[in-house]
């Protein structure tokens, strides 16, 4: 892509500042999708567990907006209750549209709740952007691509291997408790995708801080081009404690759509059937519960109007 190869044609003086302009490559190049759909079905791998369980779930994006629909789940009684959905009913409904809280229809056994809460701070299976599918989740609540490549940490190491990947690796400014290093694999032959991620969490007790719990965490992702951008259409992310293998989860995008924006009515209140007198519950910080009505919610101060906007 003409822009990237103008990012890094020259790269800069500072071996930080040439690391930055890679992981600023890769996250452009995902921002490259402006809008689609994806059907994903996540497999989590616990040690406690005989059996994987699956996820399978139905994605929406659309500039900085985006949608999660928990379609089944192999936890499902334990998390929703008994399943008594009509064909097609979803188990959840996540969305978050830039307003400053996620908007959830989550089933409860015989109903559904609607309901207001913060976003998650890191992502999760149940509400991500597809933008930052196969990045790595330390940067936070990946409302954005740039937000995954922790672009405040300080470079450590930058290394073009023999393969003609780079290795980039960077650790957070020090806590005094944690100290968090990161690393990326990046292919600048493929617009500067992540191939492989990394990081290694140490968090001291506060009582003792010769007491220490170690997290290293290893992502993989199988590229493909869909469009004008590689985008990851299977992946792992394995995380150990302790050196003890931890728990993984595994993706696979069953179908993966980069078009015209989706209805915009998608990322708001009017498409969740919400019915009149509902009450909608808050745990949001900034939020009130509300009774819902037919007409946009009153002007209340730090509450969403019943259109979403």
């Amino acid at each position: 892509m003409y822009v990237l190869f103008m990012l890094l044609s020259g790269c800069a003086a500072t071996q930080s500042d040439c690391a930055k302009d890679y992981l600023r490559a890769a996250a452009f190049q995902r921002t490259m999708m402006f809008a689609g759909s994806i059907d994903l079905r996540w497999t989590l791998i616990r040690p406690e567990r005989p059996v994987p369980g699956q996820i399978l779930v139905r994605g929406w994006w659309d500039d900085g907006r985006y949608r999660t629909d928990v379609m089944e789940h192999s936890y499902k009684a334990a998390i929703y209750g008994p399943d008594s959905r009509k064909p097609g009913e979803t188990l959840e409904v996540s969305i978050w549209n830039g307003e400053g809280a996620v908007i959830k229809k989550v089933r409860n056994s015989t109903r559904y709740l609607y309901l207001l809460e913060d976003h998650p701070r890191t992502a999760n299976e149940r509400l991500f952007s597809p933008t930052c599918l196969g990045l790595p989740r330390a940067g936070g609540s990946q409302s954005e691509p740039a937000a995954s490549m922790c672009l405040d940490y300080d470079v450590r190491r930058l290394e073009k291997m023999e393969d003609g990947l780079v290795r980039i690796d960077l650790a957070a400014p020090d806590s005094g408790q944690v100290s968090m290093l990161v690393w990326f694999l990046i292919d600048p032959s493929r617009d500067y995708a992540v191939t492989e991620y990394g990081f290694e969490a140490i968090y001291k007790s506060a009582h003792d801080q010769s007491v220490q719990t170690t997290y290293t965490v290893h992502g993989t992702n199988e590229l493909e081009l869909v469009g004008n951008v590689w985008f990851p259409m299977k992946g792992r992310h394995e995380q150990r404690r302790n050196g003890e293998f931890h728990w993984a989860n595994e993706f696979e995008v069953l179908s993966l759509q980069m078009s015209a924006p989706p209805d915009s009515k998608k990322f708001t209140w009017a498409d969740l059937d919400v019915p009149a007198g509902e009450l909608i519950l808050s745990t949001a910080a900034a939020f009130p519960s509300f009774e819902w009505t037919e007409q946009k919610a009153a002007p209340i101060a730090g509450q969403l109007r019943s259109d979403g906007k």
